[in-house]
Parts: C-alpha cells; sequence; structure tokens
C-alpha cells in the first residue's frame, strides 16, 4: 500500500500499528467506522498489530473483546503491557514475584515462579497491600530487578 506523505511524495507501507483504546474502541464499544477501516486494512495484506496498554486484562482477554466487537485480529497480532512483559521475563529466564492484579494471573500461569529472580509491579489493587510490598522490598533489596 503506497502512502503519500509530501509534496507528492510516497512511502511503501509495510505494517500498521493500531492502538486499541481511544482509537478502536471506546468504554467496550467499537468506536463508529473502526471495524470496517480494520477490515479494509487486514485484506490490504499490511502485517497489522492491535496494542494497548491497559493493565488489567491479558492478551486473550483483550483479542477476545476485539473479536466480540467485530474485529478479526489473530492471537500474534494482539500486543499488550502484561503480554510484553511477559515475553521479557520467557527471554530473559526470570522467574517472576508478582504483584498485579488477580485478572492477569492467567497470563503468567505457567510461568516458574519458585525462588524469584524479578519483581513484576502493576496495577495490583487489592494487593497492594503491607504483606504483598513487603515480600516485592524484601526481593528488591536483595538484589532481584524491577519490573
Amino acid at each position: 500500500m503506497m502512502l503519500r506523505v509530501a509534496k507528492g511524495e510516497t512511502v511503501m507501507l509495510k505494517a500498521v500499528l493500531l492502538d486499541i483504546s481511544g482509537v478502536l474502541t471506546e468504554d467496550g464499544e467499537a468506536l463508529p467506522g473502526a471495524v470496517d477501516a480494520v477490515a479494509r486494512l487486514q485484506s490490504s495484506g499490511l502485517a497489522l498489530r492491535f496494542l494497548t496498554n491497559t493493565s488489567r486484562k491479558t492478551s486473550v482477554a483483550m483479542r477476545d473483546e476485539l473479536q466480540r466487537l467485530g474485529f478479526a485480529p489473530a492471537p500474534e497480532q494482539v500486543f499488550t503491557a502484561p503480554g510484553a512483559i511477559r515475553r521479557h521475563l520467557e527471554r530473559s529466564g526470570l522467574r517472576p514475584y508478582l504483584l498485579i492484579h488477580e485478572r492477569l494471573e492467567p497470563e503468567f500461569a505457567d510461568l516458574p515462579r519458585d525462588n524469584p529472580n524479578a519483581v513484576v509491579l502493576g496495577d495490583a489493587e487489592q494487593r497492594l497491600d503491607y504483606v504483598h510490598l513487603d515480600e516485592a522490598f524484601q526481593l528488591l533489596l536483595e538484589g532481584r530487578r524491577f519490573l
């Protein structure tokens, strides 16, 4: 797909990054025209990625929500903040102590967590208490990585 950028100059597009919240969706609903626009992009052959920095939904939950709203992303097209942390943990061989929201537990369920060598802090909500914070601080004082 060609895109005109300035003074008749064009560039060849290879990919499109789509922010989910506020661009494709808002308050759990697809924005007007978004589903059709994404369908046209998908049929163009461009590589598409759906991105969000939400801290309370797993990658699977975000993909399911997009599908419910009429979008058709493949699993490998959806990138979330929790998913990015998971990939970093895997690539770095880190075993996390998770101080995250309970809805994110499935994102990390199969990662090794014994003898943690990293602390992951997210939107922990009710887990942001003295007991959990103390455990995280102790690990950090012992030199564990903070994500």
